[in-house]
């Protein structure tokens, strides 16, 4: 597995000294609306002492709302498809998937050889159908028979997406996925994904953005 930042929520409001909000600066300023009449002015030229204490004190007493503000957008290479289905079944999300109507998933032998089997059959087939197949014909077929040969893919086959959610919802991921590592009984689809959700679980402690960890 590897996770690639991709895109990180900037600010457009300048801060008066100039500086760039790191992860959680913006948020802690948010934060700061509900105590002020003239919160925007007060975002702007709020000194980082007071950014970082705000920040300390709302994380220490779980007052999470303001980091919602912060979108964090990751790559993620070489998970299984029902790593993905975990993710997208957490519902706060946006989302976009290697497919495998359009392109072969990387699979282990046995389920390549039977995907191999099914892609052949079906695209031969509608191939036999056409002697005078033309090019765009031929992509249609490979269309076709792609789309119905990924039906007999497992849920391990292993794929890439992007994955965007809030820097506040990455922090629960993060502890949901604890829980599900501490859990004694695994079903047959957990079975399957622990690897992958060990791995995850590694990694996105560790990682950091413009030297700010991700999670906290």
């Amino acid at each position: 597995m590897k996770i690639t930042p991709i895109a990180v929520t900037k600010t457009i409001l300048p801060n008066a000294d100039a500086r760039e909000d790191k992860l959680y600066e913006l948020g802690a300023k948010v934060m700061g609306v509900c105590v002020n009449t003239n919160p925007i002015e007060k975002m702007q030229n709020e000194t980082i002492e007071k950014v970082q204490k705000r920040k300390q004190t709302t994380l220490t007493s779980r007052h999470h709302s303001g980091y919602g503000m912060e979108d964090i957008a990751l790559g993620f290479e070489d998970v299984s498809r029902i790593f993905c289905m975990y993710l997208h079944n957490l519902r706060v999300y946006d989302t976009e998937e290697t497919s495998g109507r359009h392109t072969k998933l990387n699979l282990n032998s046995n389920e390549k050889v039977v995907f191999d089997y099914f892609y052949d059959k079906i695209y031969n087939s509608l191939l036999a159908d056409s002697p005078d197949a033309t090019k765009q014909d031929l992509r249609q077929f490979n269309q076709i028979a792609l789309e119905n040969a990924r039906y007999v893919t497992g849920i391990g086959a292993r794929t890439s997406m992007v994955y965007k959610t809030t820097l506040r919802q990455w922090n629960y991921i993060y502890g949901w996925t604890r829980d599900f590592l501490e859990k004694k009984d695994y079903n047959a689809y957990e079975e399957v994904v622990i690897d992958d959700m060990k791995e995850f679980y590694d990694k996105l402690g560790e990682l950091e953005i413009n030297g700010e960890k991700l999670i906290n």
